[in-house]
């Protein structure tokens, strides 16, 4: 909690900096920044605007993740998940080149080990709460769950490759021109694609097979439960039959009578006895 509220105060604080444009100190109180690099910015050691940013945000969903009740569970979801979005921006744009992603408002550089540390802290922050947002889509066990891991895995593996074909190709451009390098990053999208799509319908397919074997399974031990049901349908009747053809064979009168002391059967002997009927 102590250490959450460190990261929440000097996140915000550098944030307010940036925001009002005032200097307190807090950039070079422990380290003097004296690289040529910082010496052209206006405040030396200060953290990236989207850094400070997301040490504020993930701080308070660090201190709201402390409350164990719903509404405080969902802002800090709210929270790691808005700070997995601001890494990968910056992640993607590191991968493909492009500083605007990494860069926010353009005054300073989110570094990208930062953004690499801030990822894996905020989805591991999500999993305080898995039930709740897109944590939920990736850490349930039905179908819909297992094929949301195995697309995003793949989809992500294809961002991957396409973004060190583009580093490759800004490594050597003289070799290829750029309508070359869009169709082959084209021709490589459809076949990952594809790729993606013939090992979701397989996997999809597998657990159909299984599904079908199972039902089959199934009616075969339904069937079996009947043939035994039957047997022991025929047993107890053949049974009451017994019963009932003691009872009336008997020289004895017997009868059977309910709770309430009315007569629910009688045999021959007591008819004879009586001079009533069964049926009277």
């Amino acid at each position: 909690f102590i250490l959450s509220s460190l990261a929440t105060g000097i996140g915000t604080l550098t944030l307010l900096q940036d925001l009002f444009h005032f200097n307190i100190g807090i950039d070079q109180l422990f380290i003097k920044d004296l690289t040529p690099v910082s010496q052209a910015l206006p405040f030396k050691g200060r953290m990236a605007f989207n850094a400070s940013l997301s040490f504020a945000l993930v701080g308070t969903g660090l201190l709201m993740s402390a409350f164990k009740n719903r509404i405080a569970a969902l802002i800090s979801q709210c929270l790691f998940q808005t700070i997995i979005i601001f890494s990968a921006i910056a992640l993607i744009g590191y991968l493909y080149g492009a500083p605007l992603f990494h860069t926010l408002f353009l005054v300073t550089t989110m570094a990208i080990h930062t953004a690499i540390l801030f990822f894996i802290l905020s989805v591991s922050a999500s999993l305080f709460n898995p039930p709740i947002g897109i944590t939920r889509l990736f850490t349930g066990e039905q179908i819909g769950n297992q094929m949301a891991r195995r697309l995003f895995g793949l989809i992500l593996l294809m961002v991957i490759l396409t973004g060190a074909v583009g580093v490759h190709w800004r490594a050597h451009s003289g070799l290829f021109s750029f309508e070359t390098v869009v169709s082959l990053l084209a021709v490589g999208f459809l076949l990952v694609r594809l790729l993606v799509i013939w090992n979701t319908a397989r996997w999809l397919n597998n657990i159909d097979n299984r599904r079908s074997a199972d039902e089959e399974k199934i009616k075969e031990m339904n069937a079996g439960l009947e043939k035994m049901v039957q047997q022991r349908s025929a047993e107890i009747q053949k049974s009451e039959e017994k019963y009932h053809s003691l009872i009336e064979q008997a020289s004895d009168t017997i009868y059977v009578l309910d709770i309430n002391g009315r007569f629910t059967d009688v045999n021959a002997s007591m008819c004879k006895m009586t001079g009533y009927s069964r049926e009277e």
